[in-house]
């Protein structure tokens, strides 16, 4: 569970946030959250909700960056691949699902 916060930041902080976001693409809110995660050790990656410790996002950054010294490829494109490819498999399970559904009411 979350509380809610209001964080007073100098403009630089702010700039340095922006600049984050449009390069990692998380909210500047989970961002500050990882921030102080990484500051006090609170064992936890924001967004993973509880016991969720190294959730998705960070084997996909490990692995990315691991393949990226092998290959031409950057480790943003191979994070958007990544994403890109789970994306792609969710709608197509949602769309089974929904077609199952369709059969199981006639």
């Amino acid at each position: 569970m979350y509380r809610a916060m209001h964080v007073h930041v100098t403009q630089e902080q702010y700039a340095y946030l922006r600049r984050a976001r449009a390069r990692t693409g998380h909210t500047m809110a989970r961002l500050v959250r990882h921030a102080l995660d990484q500051t006090y050790g609170t064992g936890h990656d924001p967004g993973h909700g509880p016991g969720h410790p190294q959730g998705h996002d960070h084997w996909v950054a490990r692995l990315a960056e691991a393949v990226a010294r092998r290959t031409r490829l950057s480790a943003d494109t191979l994070k958007t691949l990544v994403g890109a490819y789970v994306l792609v498999s969710r709608i197509r399970s949602f769309v089974k699902m929904a077609q199952r559904a369709r059969r199981a009411d006639r």
